[in-house]
């Protein structure tokens, strides 16, 4: 992962890949070995998000619970 200041609620394991141009945004958990790829959007608007190990999260997906 590219070392940067997160969002408040964010949590990333050490061991999993968030690409710079990605967004996590919310309480959104990305467990170990899971890689998010460019533009890819986690959006946690109405409660937690919980991305577990070992997972990939293509270009431009969308993830949010509305």
């Amino acid at each position: 992962m590219v070392e940067k200041s997160l969002p408040e609620g964010v949590e990333i394991h050490p061991t999993a890949i968030v690409c710079r141009e990605a967004l996590l945004e919310g309480c959104v958990r990305i467990g170990a070995g899971t890689v998010v790829h460019p533009f890819a959007m986690v959006k946690a608007t109405n409660g937690p998000i919980i991305i577990g190990e070992n997972n990939i999260i293509e270009d431009r997906c969308l993830i949010e619970n509305m």
